[in-house]
């Protein structure tokens, strides 16, 4: 009697890891990919409304005409007062080559957020994209240490600006 009883839950113990096996596998190929991309966004926004300079929001909208422009919030959450000189965006992670919005330089005090209109043309990394496509971009910071005129490159620690482009 023994033995039926031990060979009955050891065929439900097999029975039950044969299933996990098999759920894990049939959501690693269909649901993983879609919660991969999404918490990658979401983490990167997350570090970047917290970053030394944060974007608040930025809008890439998808499969727009070439002559556009959108609008970048941005918090200084240095504790001293910078000047942001020059923000570049590099669209491809292939492709060191960056881009220059072509903003005026401009001075923000700690904890000062500014929202600055930004001119994109066919730079918009949603360009050839539609709105719900995601973007991913390097985006690097020229900016000035007000006090010691020191001049640095701010870009994260490489942490890459991801999201989804949005509807014009």
């Amino acid at each position: 009697m023994l033995n039926k009883s031990q060979t009955s839950t050891e065929y439900i113990i097999i029975l039950a890891v044969v299933l996990i096996i098999s759920s894990i596998a049939i959501t690693s190929f269909t649901g993983f990919t879609s919660i991969g991309s999404s918490s990658d966004e979401l983490n990167s926004q997350k570090f970047w409304q917290t970053a030394d300079i944060a974007i608040n929001s930025i809008g890439f909208v998808g499969n727009i005409a070439l002559e556009n422009d959108t609008n970048i919030s941005i918090v200084n959450n240095f504790p001293t007062v910078i000047r942001i000189d020059s923000i570049n965006i590099s669209k491809n992670s292939k492709d060191d080559t960056t881009i220059d919005f072509g903003l005026s330089s401009f001075t923000l005090n700690p904890g000062q957020e500014v929202s600055k209109e930004i001119d994109l043309n066919s730079n918009n990394p949603c360009y050839d994209k539609d709105s719900g496509d995601h973007y991913d971009v390097l985006i690097v910071f020229k900016i000035t240490d007000i006090e010691t005129q020191g001049i640095y490159y701010y870009n994260g620690a490489s942490t890459r600006l991801k999201g989804t482009c949005a509807d014009s």
